[in-house]
């Protein structure tokens, strides 16, 4: 009987355990991060930088839309990420002088991706014309 019993015991402990050996599968694509800088005279300037996805302002939860042009960039440097993981992220950036200006200014758009810088533009502008630029970011 007693053999029964341990036998019983054994059966019980071994199916009331639950199976902790569970696999984690990360979800596919990247974290993409578009780090914005302008300086010089940046608010003679219309500009406007777009995404294939909305994104958030860093540290918060805000969302940035497809688009953010230069009534919303009035700082010198924005910072926005993804919300969640991509497999393609698409960057635009628009900028024209507006009407009688011509002073230097400067933009500066860096990308990374799951916390590694990828991509570095610069643009000296002075009164040029209409600049128009696309990027495309795959997770790998």
């Amino acid at each position: 009987m007693r053999k029964y019993l341990l036998m019983l015991s054994a059966w019980i402990l071994f199916f009331s355990c639950s199976d902790d050996s569970k696999t984690v599968t990360p979800e596919p694509g990247s974290i993409f991060k578009v780090e914005y800088i302008q300086s010089g005279k940046y608010e003679d300037y219309k500009k406007e930088i777009g995404f294939s996805e909305p994104l958030v302002y860093e540290g918060t939860a805000v969302e940035t839309g497809l688009i953010v042009n230069d009534v919303a960039l009035t700082d010198g440097k924005y910072v926005f990420v993804t919300s969640k993981n991509l497999e393609l992220l698409k960057v635009t950036f628009n900028t024209e002088p507006k009407e009688g200006s011509g002073e230097m200014a400067e933009f500066v758009i860096n990308v990374y991706r799951d916390g590694k810088r990828i991509d570095n533009k610069s643009f000296k502008v002075a009164g040029s014309g209409v600049m128009k630029h696309s990027w495309e970011y795959k997770s790998k």
